[in-house]
C-alpha cells in the first residue's frame, strides 16, 4: 500500500469535517445542560412546603423543622 492509499475500514478524525465535529460539540453541550437541568428542577419539586406560621406565604418544611425557634424568632424581629 502505497502512501495515497486508503485502507477499508479505517479512519481518521481529520477525515470528519469541521463543521460535523462542532455540531456535535454543540449536541453534547446541549445534552449535558438538560441533563443538569432536569436533576435540579427535580430536586426542587422534591421539596416539601408548608404555610409560613404567622404569614400567609409557602416556606420550606425543612427549614422549618430544623430550627422553628429561629424561625419565631425572625418573625417577631419583622
Amino acid at each position: 500500500m502505497g502512501a495515497n492509499e486508503s485502507r477499508e475500514g479505517s479512519w481518521s478524525i481529520k477525515d470528519v469535517p469541521n463543521g460535523v465535529i462542532a455540531a456535535a460539540a454543540v449536541a453534547g453541550m446541549a445534552l449535558l445542560a438538560y441533563g443538569l437541568y432536569g436533576r435540579v428542577s427535580a430536586s426542587e419539586q422534591r421539596r416539601k412546603t408548608m404555610k409560613a406560621p404567622g404569614r400567609g406565604d409557602q416556606i420550606s418544611r425543612g427549614d422549618f423543622q430544623a430550627n422553628p425557634k429561629a424561625y419565631f424568632r425572625d418573625l417577631r424581629r419583622k
